[in-house]
């Protein structure tokens, strides 16, 4: 499998359920095509761990809220 952004609609020449922008995954013989038809791009994969060291993957984000007071609307 093979990951690809879709420059053109692949609906109509290809049967696949993509619009211009998104990425998907599809096999490796279709890819080839797209990208010679110009309908796609190959997407380049980043490492997982990028950005995170081994010691911190485990390790929870605690995220802080502010609260907010419900107010009673006088009618």
């Amino acid at each position: 499998m093979t990951k690809v952004r879709f420059l053109k609609s692949p609906t109509g020449t290809h049967k696949l359920a993509y619009n211009v922008g998104e990425v998907g995954f599809v096999n490796d013989e279709v890819a080839k095509d797209l990208v010679n038809k110009g309908i796609a791009t190959l997407v380049q994969e980043q490492s997982a761990s990028v950005g995170f060291s081994d010691d911190k993957q485990g390790d929870t984000v605690k995220t802080q809220y502010k609260s907010t007071k419900s107010r009673k609307i006088n009618k």
